[in-house]
This record gives C-alpha cells, structure tokens and sequence, in this order.
C-alpha cells in the first residue's frame, strides 16, 4: 500500500510478501515523481522480528487515531500489529492474530468451508456502521470434487489403458537407463535409440492423456470472500484446541518453508512443513537413483527422549513427468505433517 509512513508528504511503500515478511520503501522523490530504492527495508516489530504476512494493510483497527499493519499471510488467518508509535514514527507490537489459520485437507465433494483458506488478503472497513472495525478476507483454495464412478465396462476399459500404460513406462524407463549409460561413458548420441525413446514417449503421453476421460475426481481451484465482524480489538480466532509452541520459517529464491509446531494434548505434538512454491517452478517428489537431483523428503532431529508417533502424511498431488518415467513434482503447495512426543520440559527444546 501507499502511504506517507515518515511525514514528508509524499507517498512510501509498504509491501508484504508471500513469504519473505513486510517491507518499507522509502520515497526519496516526490508524489508526482517517486524515487524507489532497489531493495526495501524489513518491518521490525517492538521486539526486534520482522513482521511477517503478506498483503499488508495500514488501517486503524483499535480506533485509536494510530494506523495499525493488518496482514494476511500465505497459509491463512489475519494478524494485527498495533501501532504503540505515533503516526510520523510508527511502532508496531508483535503480532495478535484475528483470524486463525484454517487446518484440514482440501475441501471434498463441494462442502462449505468453515473458514479461509490460503493466501489471504485482508482489508479492514466498518461494513455495518456500527463503528467497530470489521476485516474482509479473500482467499485461495482448491476443493476436490468426486465424480460419478465407473461402471463395470468403463472400469475394464480403464484398467486395460493403465496396464497398456505401465507396460509403456517399463520400456521407456529401460530406453533412457541405455541412454544415460552411453551419455556416462562419452560415446556418441544412437539415433536410433533417440528416435525409438520418441516414439515411445509419445505412446505413452497419448495413454495417459486417455486415462484422463476415466477420472473419477476432478480439482478446482478457487476461493472465498469472507466477512468477520468485530465488536473490539480481537475477533474469536477461527481455529480452537490447537496450544502454538513454536514457529519459523525460511526462502530460497522461489521456494519458501513454513514450519510449525503445536501441541496436541499432554507431550504429544503436531509438527506442520508446508511448502510454496511459486508458479512456474516445482520441487520434486521422485527421482530415479542416479539423476543427480534431490526429492523433498521430510526429515526431523529429535532430542534424546522424543519419538516420531506416526509417519509423515502429505497433503499435495505429485505430478508425474509424462516425458521420464519414475520423476514426479509438486507445484503451488504441498503440506507435510507427523505426530511425534517428547518428554515433560522439552517441548522447547
């Protein structure tokens, strides 16, 4: 947002970033010619962490005459950092969440959300003139929708395209190991192992293209406009039951991770990684030996004491790589999360 954030009349930026925290840009120029420096300073909270959220948006939501910063934030829910500053030298207080973030799969066969999803965008308004600040939500979310299932004639039809298709992976796995073992030892390109691999990869994209009309499942991306209306400074979180004991988070480039941990009950935890990607990059979620790339496998060094009480559980579709078999990806996002306990007086640790 653009906002005169230092007194001098003209118009700095305030931005928030899907995964990197807030940022100030400083308008050196004027409002008719802005001057932007390259790179923007990171908003600190009253304790010294950089505020994080995306969407950030100046408004007063405690009435109080002080611009507050409310944010959305990648995985969902709003938070709100007070200004104890004043309106030329704002101070922001860490944050107090609004709305809590959303916990569960993706929504299965159209049923109604029960609060945002991801990737929210808030902006405050007093939407019923009662003079309390009210927050609207957008978010993004994808729902799965099953569709009518197979008949027993249709079922044959599809098991007979999938073993035509597995049959076609087998030899093309086999076509590009040959391949990569005369790439190893320097020999020349074999045209005719080049144009059997083409042949054959395109057989077997032709098959699962045609798979695709068997689908029983279909997943629609898209989201909501949520409305929460307050009557004070805290809105009732939109999750309950659920004690935070830590956080953090961490960027490489496209790929952001978000990590969290919760208490469940007693020394049991929950530990929560998501992943997000951004579009038009992946991670990958297989890989044959030998390929050189690393797959995204959780992993997670306990203190002496703690275990792992269940295996990890993804929530995210791999994709396959129609063109090399046995290679798969996630895009957008993907989710990893186990249970796991530890002894009385750890959970910090």
């Amino acid at each position: 947002e653009a906002h005169d954030m230092d007194g001098d009349g003209d118009l700095d930026l305030v931005i928030g970033t899907r995964s990197d925290g807030a940022f100030l840009f400083v308008n050196s120029g004027t409002r008719i010619e802005p001057v932007w420096p390259e790179e923007g300073v990171a908003i600190l909270d009253t304790a010294g962490q950089q505020v994080m959220g995306s969407n950030a948006h100046l408004a007063d939501w405690d009435r109080d005459g002080l611009l507050d910063l409310v944010l959305g934030s990648e995985r969902g829910g709003a938070v709100w950092h007070r200004n104890t500053g004043t309106a030329a030298e704002p101070a922001f207080a860490p944050a107090a969440t609004l709305v809590g973030k959303r916990r569960g799969a993706r929504l299965a066969n159209g049923a109604d959300p029960t609060a945002p999803d991801t990737r929210t965008k808030v902006t405050v308004t007093d939407w019923n003139g009662d003079g309390h600040s009210d927050i609207l939500i957008g978010d993004f979310a994808t729902e799965r929708i099953d569709l009518e299932p197979l008949s027993a004639e249709r079922q044959k039809e599809r098991d007979a395209l999938d073993h035509e298709r597995k049959v076609a992976r087998t030899k093309l796995v086999d076509l590009m190991t040959r391949r990569h073992l005369l790439d190893e030892e320097g020999k020349p390109k074999d045209e005719e192992l080049e144009a059997r691999i083409q042949a054959l990869d395109e057989t077997y994209r032709d098959l699962r293209e045609r798979l695709r009309e068997y689908s029983t499942t279909e997943t629609k991306m898209h989201g909501w406009v949520w409305l929460y209306l307050g009557g004070g400074a805290e809105l009732e979180p939109a999750t309950a039951g659920v004690e935070p004991v830590s956080s953090a988070n961490a960027s490489d480039g496209s790929v952001a991770l978000e990590a969290e941990l919760t208490r469940v009950d007693g020394g049991r935890l929950r530990l929560e990684l998501e992943l997000a990607v951004d579009p038009g990059w992946h991670v990958y979620a297989q890989l044959p030996e030998g390929s050189g790339y690393a797959a995204t496998v959780p992993t997670v060094h306990l203190p002496d004491g703690a275990e792992l009480l269940t295996p990890w559980a993804t929530d995210g579709k791999a994709h396959d790589d129609p063109a090399n078999p046995g290679v798969s990806w996630y895009e957008d996002r993907v989710t990893f999360t186990c249970e796991l306990r530890v002894p009385e007086g750890t959970a910090d640790e």
